[in-house]
């Protein structure tokens, strides 16, 4: 190319000389190696580009990629969903493995328990009506008492089932106590030995008999007015030193003027008491 194009310029122009036809050659040969030389540097300039381009791409990819960072998230999720576990079945473990030793301490070692050898229980009658009456006493307030007086009302039959509940949880049951071990003594009234009978029916030993065989008046173990002249003494010569000194003196007088009544204060107290 570069001789065909110097002979084209020497027919159209003029003929050149040796030494301007070589440096004629050696420009030409200047422009030919650039021109071999400028494609294989655009591209590898461009290669380089596009290389940096796509280096810059891929780390705003790396960077911004929303699944690389809920990675982390996923994992802290993760680990806290395995803690929760473990500490549930831990829990789960103890729990069991403590109720199976009280299990095994309760039924299956009785031999490891305090030994129950005898208990003695003394126990009141339940709630109860007016055991006396005085004269403005009128029949309008029994209508609170309609079995009579002296007996137990509904509330105290209930208080008597509720204390044999009691009895039975807390020695019925951990003993196994048989029937056969109870004996119940009362005293020779009807709202003791109703009481005891009520007091079974909670311990679910409604089949026992109730021993009420000793006379009151010879009770010294359950009846506190029992007759005994020692006791009776003591309690006359104390009398007018507790009951009758000046600070009652109102109360008397007060009893006297509403109720029309002065003799035993007693069956006015038990008789407000109940009501």
């Amino acid at each position: 190319m570069s001789r065909e194009c110097t002979d084209s310029e020497v027919s159209n122009h003029q003929v050149l000389s040796p030494h301007e036809e070589n440096n004629s050659n050696r420009m030409l040969g200047k422009t030919t190696s650039r021109s071999k030389v400028y494609p294989l540097e655009g591209f590898t300039h461009s290669e380089i580009r596009n290389d940096q381009v796509n280096e810059k791409v891929m780390v705003v990819e790396v960077e911004g990629s929303p699944n690389e960072l809920a990675a982390p998230k996923q994992q802290k999720s993760l680990c806290r969903r395995n803690l929760t576990e473990a500490i549930v079945v831990t829990v789960t473990i103890i729990t069991t493995a403590l109720a199976f030793i009280s299990f095994a301490r309760y039924y299956l070692s009785p031999y490891s328990r305090s030994e129950f050898i005898y208990v003695n229980m003394i126990w009141r009658h339940g709630d109860r009506a007016p055991v006396y009456h005085f004269p403005n006493f009128t029949e309008k307030y029994m209508i609170a008492f309609p079995r009579g007086l002296g007996n137990l009302t509904k509330i105290g039959r209930e208080q008597a089932e509720q204390l044999g509940l009691l009895i039975k949880d807390r020695y019925i049951h951990p003993y196994d106590i048989t029937s056969e071990q109870i004996y119940v003594r009362s005293t020779d009234v009807f709202r003791t030995i109703e009481t005891a009978r009520h007091v079974l029916q909670g311990m679910s030993f409604p089949e026992i008999k109730v021993n009420a065989s000793l006379k009151t008046s010879v009770d010294t173990a359950g009846n506190p007015f029992f007759d005994c002249p020692v006791a009776n003494q003591f309690v006359q010569d104390r009398k007018e030193k507790y009951l009758m000194r000046e600070n009652f003196t109102e109360i008397y007088e007060l009893v006297l003027q509403k109720l029309n009544y002065s003799n035993d204060l007693y069956r006015v107290f038990d008789t407000l008491l109940c009501l």
